[in-house]
């Protein structure tokens, strides 16, 4: 990337004693085309970047505390995955309230978008539901991304908040197994 700082991209803020020179940033046009990794806490920037890039590992976060907002931002986000140049590897969407209800939507789009669903390998972290039919729709989307090694969980504990644990797996004669040689139920 080219970061420029020159006479005509310095500019002097208001007048007054404290003025300083603002420095301006220039990006390269050249430079996105080369932007594989993209790691950022606002999820306006991953929108207005993805789009015509080639990134392959997403790292944002969502900070909007009501279900509405985040349903906005996330398809303002895959919108702009979608017209990526290259498959998304590596997703990782924090949040800043995690909750069953937003993972599952979230999981869905994931799995109904190709550009996130074909190669991805590692998924971020997602709340797992602990009930019987929402956990084996979980399951079942997370089983139709073929290439899936790791996921991170958040595990619900009645009254004390949430676990987090990473689950890895390996493919072994086109099968899904974790190390411990159980499968993903």
């Amino acid at each position: 990337m080219d970061v420029a700082e020159s006479s005509r991209d310095a500019h002097k803020g208001p007048p007054g004693p404290s003025s300083q020179p603002i420095m301006t940033l220039s990006i390269s046009p050249n430079a996105l085309r080369s932007l594989f990794v993209l790691e950022c806490t606002f999820t306006e920037a991953a929108i207005a970047l993805v789009p015509g890039g080639p990134i392959v590992r997403l790292k944002t976060a969502f900070s909007s505390p009501t279900l509405a907002e985040k349903h906005i931002k996330m398809n303002a986000l895959f919108s702009r995955i979608r017209r990526s140049t290259r498959r998304i590897k590596s997703l990782d969407i924090g949040d800043s309230v995690y909750g069953e209800e937003f993972a599952m939507d979230m999981l869905q789009t994931i799995v109904t978008t190709s550009r996130t669903r074909d190669d991805l390998r590692d998924l971020g972290m997602l709340v797992v539901p602990v009930e019987g039919n929402e956990r084996l729709m979980f399951c079942a989307l997370l089983r139709r991304m073929h290439r899936l090694t790791t996921v991170e969980n958040i595990l619900p504990r009645y009254k004390e908040g949430y676990i987090c644990i990473r689950i890895r797996t390996h493919h072994s004669q086109g099968h899904r197994r974790s190390h411990e040689g159980r499968d993903w139920t």
